[in-house]
């Protein structure tokens, strides 16, 4: 074979190769003229824009390729290559077969001849759409943060400002100012309810008009009052067409202000009360991004908890002024001294009392005051109680002060009562009650002279009453039994109700006399065993017990502080009562039981008996207080009154609880 057959196997043999590179590449490669004319079209090219090489080649690529649009660059990337220039990722969009355009990548490099000279062009074209959408997704993705970052910043700076002390409307038209600004509104409205009626707090983009208008709108029209009742968001994305506000005022007043379409959310505490709602308004058909209301929720709530917190702080201002009024007027003297030991307060009835012809001393270190007015050794009294209540929130009930005060020589008695208090500055401060008890000492002096004379005079007349009463029944039952034949039935009748009120007039004076004992007796620190005392109540009611065939059933019982005495006095009244007021269709049967509850120990005496009536249950523990006659039940009407007085003067309380017809549980309480 010749030299140069051997090239020219060669040089076909690489010009195969190169095709078959060509043609394998995933590129789009296509060779022009530098007149722009398609010379060759690999199959990437065919699959890239849809034309076959036969219908591509012989074809410029502005005719066949390039938009209407950017017919400007052909030109342009031609004069380039003429210059020998390379056109480096000129990024573009071209036009495929099916009309369909595409964002590709283009890279064109001049050819030249084996002179060197510049015949055409090859150009690589790559298809980036898929690139370039995933660059405008990450720079919308960008740009959607940066706002959310932004509006977050807004609501965090106004949640700021609404825990900052300020003015309330000019903070509703800031939080305004934000949710329109971060859902890019035109105007914006916020209303709070009113007796249930949504009324404008602050707005944003209305005129005058529409205010005015806007108060003639019955809340049930429109979306404000229906986000109101429903507790949820309303969203009117067309108002023309909505039936929202179809056939209402308020659709004339809405077009008129230029409102197209609006949201309105519920400003709902965490309670779930709806307070008002916040809307804002669009001038063209619009439907707020979900992004939008999810942060108008957080805004609504930010609100919400501002307007609920304004509102206690308002109940809490008229509340404090209220108090501090009924302060101000009360009979007694109140101050209230601070975590310093300064007087922060005193009101009139301060002057009143210890006070009274002392300079001022508000503002004033306590300490100084007291030794103002007291003499020293008093004065330190007080001061230390103070500090303690002050230091362990203890309250403190104050003996008597009754050393003269250092401007009236005179002895006075005072009463103080201090708590800890939580100061407006959110210190602890004490709060004294106190008031002037001379007067009041001296009455009950004088009523416990009265009381004790009067009790000096019921013993003595019970004593006295005896010995007439005495000879009256005595000598009546000697007449009975002496001469009892002489007289007529009528006369032996009168002769019986001598006798039986003789002896109920001895029974009565001697229970009233052991009534009247009872607030002579000074209690002792002794302790009485309940069993013990109950036995000694059963001992004397044997007769009784056995007459009735009752039956007293004993739990355990404990020792009380109480005189055994009146133990069993209070117990034999209970258990005789019980027995007395028994049903006639079956035998008493009497329950004593004891529990420890809350520092004192309750008995309960019940029984299966005839029962009480609500209405009389607190009734007969009154003095001679009976709800049946002697004929039906014997008695006095003093026994449990006597009860009374003797669990009263131990420091318990006496009670029953009864239905008629199903028994009765007398119940009573002694300290531990």
């Amino acid at each position: 074979m010749s030299r140069e057959a051997t090239e020219r196997k060669e040089s076909e043999s690489d010009t195969f190769l190169l095709s078959a590179i060509v043609d394998s590449s995933e590129d789009a490669i296509i060779s022009k003229d530098l007149d722009g004319i398609i010379t060759s079209w690999n199959k990437s090219a065919e699959r890239l824009f849809g034309y076959t090489a036969e219908e591509a080649t012989g074809k410029t690529v502005a005719e066949l390729l390039i938009p209407d649009n950017r017919q400007n660059e052909e030109p342009d990337i031609l004069a380039r290559l003429r210059r020998g220039e390379r056109v480096e990722h000129f990024e573009t969009v071209r036009r495929r077969k099916d009309g369909l355009l595409l964002e590709i990548s283009l890279t064109i490099s001049p050819v030249k001849d084996a002179d060197g000279r510049i015949v055409g062009a090859s150009k690589i074209a790559r298809d980036i759409s898929e690139r370039k959408r995933a660059e405008r997704a990450i720079q919308s993705l960008n740009a959607q943060l940066t706002a959310d970052l932004a509006a977050m910043t807004r609501i965090q700076q106004i949640s700021i400002r609404m825990m900052q002390a300020g003015d309330f409307p000019q903070l509703l038209e800031e939080i305004l100012g934000v949710a329109c600004e971060i859902t890019q509104a035109d105007m914006g409205s916020i209303q709070l309810a009113e007796n249930g009626v949504p009324k404008i707090a602050a707005q944003r983009g209305f005129g005058l008009p529409f205010l005015e208008s806007f108060g003639t709108i019955p809340s049930a029209e429109g979306p404000w009052g229906m986000a109101m009742q429903q507790s949820e968001r309303i969203i009117v994305e067309d108002v023309a067409s909505s039936p929202v506000f179809a056939g209402t005022p308020a659709l004339a007043e809405m077009l008129g202000s230029g409102a197209l379409a609006l949201q309105s959310t519920p400003l709902i505490t965490r309670g779930g009360s709806a307070l008002g709602v916040l809307s804002t308004y669009y001038k063209v058909r619009h439907r707020p991004a979900d992004r939008d209301l999810r942060l108008l929720d957080i805004l609504a709530r930010l609100t919400a908890d501002l307007i609920e917190r304004k509102r206690a702080e308002a109940l809490l201002a008229r509340s404090r002024e209220t108090f501090f009024e009924l302060v101000e007027r009360a009979p007694f003297g109140i101050y209230v001294v601070d975590a310093n030991f300064r007087i922060m307060q005193m009101n009139a009835g301060s002057q009143n009392q210890a006070f009274r012809n002392v300079r001022p001393i508000v503002g004033h270190d306590f300490g100084e005051a007291m030794h103002i007015l007291w003499p020293s050794e008093i004065a330190e009294e007080i001061i230390t109680v103070f500090r303690h209540t002050l230091e362990t929130g203890e309250p403190y009930f104050s003996p008597r002060f009754t050393k003269p005060r250092k401007d009236v020589p005179a002895v006075e008695s005072y009463e103080w009562e201090l708590h800890r208090m939580v100061l407006p500055d959110g210190e602890y401060g004490v709060i004294c009650y106190y008031f002037d008890s001379t007067e009041l000492r001296n009455a009950e002096a004088a009523l416990k002279s009265a009381n004790q004379d009067l009790e000096q005079f019921a013993f003595s007349a019970s004593h006295d009453l005896q010995e007439p009463l005495r000879t009256i029944k005595i000598y009546s039952e000697l007449l009975a039994k002496r001469h009892g034949d002489a007289l007529d039935s009528e006369g032996k009748k009168f002769m019986d109700y001598l006798c039986s009120g003789a002896t109920r007039m001895e029974t009565l004076i001697r229970d009233l006399l052991a009534y009247s004992q009872l607030s002579r007796f000074e209690k002792t620190g002794d302790c009485a065993d309940a069993k013990k005392a109950i036995e000694g109540a059963l001992s004397n009611l044997a007769t009784t017990i056995s007459e009735t065939g009752a039956k007293v059933n004993l739990g355990p019982l404990p020792f009380v502080a109480m005189g055994a005495t009146h133990l069993q006095q209070l117990f034999q009244n209970l258990i005789s009562n019980a027995i007395k007021y028994r049903s006639l269709d079956r035998a008493p049967v009497v329950c004593i039981t004891a529990k420890r509850q809350s520092g004192h120990w309750v008995f309960s005496i019940t029984d299966n008996g005839i029962g009480i009536d609500p209405e009389y249950q607190e009734t007969i523990f009154g003095l001679f207080k009976r709800l049946h006659t002697t004929d039906e039940y014997a008695g006095t009407g003093i026994g449990l009154a006597l009860c009374r007085r003797i669990v009263e003067r131990y420091g318990g309380r006496i009670w029953v609880e009864s239905e008629p017809g199903q028994g009765s549980s007398f119940r009573f309480t002694l300290p531990v």
